[in-house]
């Protein structure tokens, strides 16, 4: 288990991986990244990222918690699907999904990910 990691108020968190990915992902295998943060009680911005583009998931509230965030990149035949989760600790409380897809022109490194941003 990796130790969580505070946001500062009015701060920001990525979770990134970089990594070679095909313009054309066929065989490509699923790939994630995930990380441990303790997050205050406020409203997050929550976008996922590909090299300098963005897909807004949703503006959403949190209550404070550690929460593991994770990310996966799955490849399709010639797009990718990112699934985005945010799991409280809290068994309460529901695990926050979010859904986007990349279409890439160049098979190459790219950073990709999620960032949260306290509004």
């Amino acid at each position: 288990m990796l130790p969580a990691t505070p946001t500062a108020a009015q701060g920001s968190a990525t979770n990134l991986k970089t990594q070679f990915l095909s313009a054309l992902p066929w065989w490509d295998p699923v790939s994630c990244v995930e990380r441990r943060i303790y997050l205050d009680t406020g409203s997050y911005t929550w976008d996922q990222v590909m090299d300098d583009r963005t897909h807004h998931v949703r503006t959403i509230s949190l209550e404070a918690d550690t929460y593991t965030w994770k990310d996966c990149l799955a490849p399709q035949n010639t797009f990718y699907v990112q699934i985005t989760t945010l799991d409280p600790d809290n068994p309460a409380w529901q695990t926050a999904v979010g859904y986007g897809t990349w279409d890439l022109t160049d098979s190459k490194i790219h950073t990709w990910g999620s960032r949260l941003t306290q509004s």
